[in-house]
């Protein structure tokens, strides 16, 4: 592709990477179709994971071993992920369309549309076809015991989801890539699926996942906190939501979750719908302490108004980025 040189500066500027990415990705979704025929990168990360963590993760070794060796799998990868991201970053500089790889990353692992679609359709499943529908749907994100889930367990762990998506799968990659470029969103990424692949339960945290966990905690830390004070914002703009308390359980609860990126958002979620959200069959897939200070009895009405706040962060950072996004072309 072609492009004036002038409009090359713009086009390959992170900012404007990272807004037309979101806008693109609110259009077109996660292109299913697509990764029925080609893997996912995503699923090669923890899918490469996965088979060094057979290898390597014996439990007749010890504590220490074990950390040692979930701390080499999980290095040796981001070191190949950046490694790939900075190559083709360099190579990218040297094409007039070499941004157009970027953006293909980064469409590939933001996550707005998806996430949005996979809980209206748990909404609809639950409230039109019953129960046995809504665990369906629930299923294909709810890392918990899906049979343990009644009609409000449903409608709070679709909330939880869309909280913790927040922080993991848009905050997070649009913040590394803005960081960092390429490189460091591939490393977002790839700490992301060993986690998912390394560190399922609390048993496997402590040893061979321990690593990948650190990791995560690291690199949600800020991302997290963003998420936060978006859902904040959002309550400010939603009816009947409350963002006073959003903004107190919040503060006072985001570290009940051992993950900034699902904590932080989930205490606001949960404060400014005057709900309690995660519990012992969190979405996460292992116990949590209970989160916020209303009821456990979500409702439809529930799942509907934490779909509303969804909508509102997302369109709050794509004006943030956008914001960033003209600012750079004034100063360029």
């Amino acid at each position: 592709m072609y492009l004036h040189p002038d409009l090359a500066i713009y086009a390959t500027d992170r900012f404007v990477l990272a807004c037309i990415a979101l806008f693109l990705e609110a259009v077109i979704g996660r292109m299913s179709w697509l990764f029925r025929i080609i893997p996912h990168p995503f699923a090669i990360l923890r899918s490469s994971a996965a088979f060094l963590g057979r290898r390597l993760n014996r439990s007749r070794r010890g504590p220490r071993a074990l950390i040692v060796r979930g701390a080499i799998v999980t290095g040796f990868l981001c070191c190949v992920t950046g490694s790939v991201g900075w190559m083709i970053s360099s190579w990218g500089e040297t094409y007039p369309a070499g941004w157009v790889v970027d953006l293909m990353f980064l469409v590939f692992f933001v996550s707005q549309r998806g996430s949005y679609s996979d809980a209206s359709r748990t909404v609809r499943a639950q409230s039109k076809n019953g129960l046995v529908a809504g665990r369906k749907a629930l299923a294909g994100y709810h890392k918990g015991r899906i049979d343990a889930l009644d009609e409000h367990g449903i409608y709070r762990s679709l909330t939880e989801h869309l909280a913790a998506e927040m922080g993991r799968w848009l905050i997070g990659p649009m913040f590394w890539y803005l960081v960092g470029g390429l490189p460091a969103l591939l490393v977002y990424a790839t700490i992301v699926a060993a986690v998912d692949a390394l560190a399922a339960d609390d048993e496997s945290r402590a040893g061979f996942g321990w690593t990948a966990s650190r990791l995560e905690f690291m690199a949600g830390w800020l991302p997290g906190r963003i998420a936060g004070v978006f859902v904040v914002l959002a309550s400010l703009l939603a009816p009947t939501a409350r963002p006073i308390r959003a903004a107190r359980i919040m503060v006072c609860m985001a570290r009940s979750s051992p993950s900034p990126a699902h904590g932080w958002p989930a205490a606001a979620m949960a404060g400014a719908l005057s709900l309690e959200i995660a519990g012992p069959n969190s979405t996460e897939g292992r116990e949590l302490p209970w989160i916020g200070e209303g009821s456990a009895r979500a409702t439809v009405r529930d799942a509907h108004r934490a779909l509303l706040l969804f909508g509102y962060v997302c369109v709050m950072n794509i004006v943030f980025i956008l914001g960033g996004a003209i600012g750079r072309i004034l100063w360029l």
